[in-house]
Parts: C-alpha cells; sequence; structure tokens
C-alpha cells in the first residue's frame, strides 16, 4: 500500500526534499487552514469576537454568511471536503471555528443558543440580555 492511497491529492513541496508519508501532506493542510483564516478566501471570517478581541474565543473564525456566489459555492463544498477527509484520515484541520459549528456538522437540526451567540458575539449577546 503506497503512501498516497486513499488520499485525495499528494504533496511535493518544491525546492524540498521529503516523501509524502503524512508529514507534507498535513503541512499543506495547515498551510491550507491559515489562508482560510486569512482575507486570501472568503470563506471564513473572523466572529465579531474575534473583531473587537473581546469576549471569549477572540480567535475564531466562522463560515462566511455573505458567500453567494457560485464559484464560492464550488470552494464551499471543497472545503467541506477537505474537512472531511482531514477528520476521517488525520484529525482534522487546524481551524479555529465556533463549537456550534461542530454541533451542526455533528448533528444537523442542533439549534444555535444564545450561549452559541455568545461565543461568537458577546455585544450582540449582551444587547439580548
Amino acid at each position: 500500500m503506497g503512501p498516497n492511497q486513499g488520499c485525495p491529492f499528494g504533496v511535493h513541496f518544491k525546492s524540498e526534499g521529503g516523501q509524502d508519508c503524512g508529514g507534507l501532506r498535513r503541512d499543506a493542510l495547515s498551510n491550507i487552514s491559515k489562508e482560510l483564516m486569512s482575507e486570501v478566501l472568503p470563506l471564513l471570517v473572523p466572529t465579531s469576537n474575534n473583531l473587537t478581541t473581546s469576549g471569549t474565543n477572540p480567535d475564531w473564525y466562522q463560515v462566511n454568511p455573505d458567500v453567494n456566489e457560485s464559484f464560492n459555492f464550488e470552494k464551499l463544498f471543497m472545503f467541506g471536503q477537505f474537512l472531511g477527509w482531514s477528520l476521517n484520515n488525520i484529525g482534522g484541520m487546524s481551524l479555529d471555528l465556533p463549537s456550534y459549528f461542530w454541533k451542526r456538522v455533528c448533528n444537523p437540526k442542533y439549534t444555535i443558543t444564545l450561549e452559541d451567540l455568545e461565543s461568537i458575539d458577546s455585544i450582540r449577546h449582551g444587547l439580548l440580555q
């Protein structure tokens, strides 16, 4: 069984040595995660707590609610594929996503609570109190 068998992609870093037995792939996924949580791609955006560096979890990102172009839907689909593959094979990607995201992944019928709102937007949560 080869090192890339069952893997949707292989990794080779130009001008760097290394055999992809998992380490190069994890490094590539780490780089992909950093780009997903940057302004390079419009898929993930900082939560309000992240933007204001307030409340709990000030480093979280969320799926961009304003994604509405079909080519970005394709990117979201690919993101889901990468996320699913990584969770199944290497334990996940290095993404700072809110707990409600994972609750919805595990249970699509999960209803977001006020505590979930507080974890991403403590200012709006405070206005509701």
